[in-house]
Order: C-alpha cells, then structure tokens, then sequence
C-alpha cells in the first residue's frame, strides 16, 4: 500500500521516455511520509497509524525480529469437568497505542491476560477496515 500510494502521488513528475528507479523504490511503511496525498492520513486511513496497525506491526516485529514472544511459548490447553475448554496462546500486554509494554530493561508481562487467539479475528477485520477505507 505504501509503494502505491507514494506512486500515486509522484505519478506527474515521471518521464517515461526512459526507465528510472521508482520513487518508492526504497520506501516502508512509516507514519512520517511526506510524498503520499495528504488525504490518506486522516483519521481511519493507514497512515493516520490507527493503533491496530501500530500492534499489527509490533507483533510482527517482535517476532521477525527477537522470535517467538516467549523462549518456551505455551499453549493451554485448559478442561471444564475433565473436557477439552478453551485454547489459550497468551500474548504480551500492549499500551493502547499498540507497543509492548516494558519496564527497564523487561518487557512480556502478562497482566492484561491478553489472548492471542482470542484478540486476532477482531484485529484482521479492524485491519481490513482500515485498508478499505485507504483504498477507497
């Protein structure tokens, strides 16, 4: 999305009488880019950074870079009576803008009880939302 919106608003300045390097050629996605139609930036567009994209990010990092959230990542399996209940992946706790939260030098608490497998259904269709707003 990125690459297209910056795209999109460097069409004019193009010549295409010769081949030359995109304007988007080096670009990620980022809050702070200038060369994008300012429209796209208003609240509930991508690059307005609504919190579900900044904890989609984090999420990502987190694990792209530092691994899994854990060293040894469970997964609950919990029973009611005996019987198979709920299945339960805990993620780490999030300030409301989406980044994890920390303390000195620690990070991965777990006081929210936030779950993963719980919270990732609603946050693809916050996400998806989002997108098509951009889109339109």
């Amino acid at each position: 999305m990125t690459k297209i919106a910056i795209e999109q608003f460097e069409f004019t300045k193009y010549n295409f009488g010769n081949y030359r390097k995109m304007k988007s050629a080096d670009t990620i996605y980022k809050k702070s880019l200038n060369n994008i139609d300012p429209s796209l930036k208003t609240e509930g567009m991508l690059f307005s950074e609504p919190p579900i994209i900044r904890k989609i990010g984090t999420f990502r990092n987190e694990f792209v870079h530092n691994g899994p959230w854990d060293l040894r990542c469970s997964v609950y399996n919990t029973a009611v009576d005996g019987k198979p209940a709920d299945v339960i992946i805990y993620s780490p706790d999030m300030d409301e803008i989406g980044n994890i939260i920390s303390s000195g030098s620690r990070n991965k608490f777990y006081s929210q009880a936030n779950r993963i497998n719980i919270q990732l259904p609603n946050m693809i269709q916050e996400a998806t939302t989002v997108l098509k707003n951009t889109i339109e």
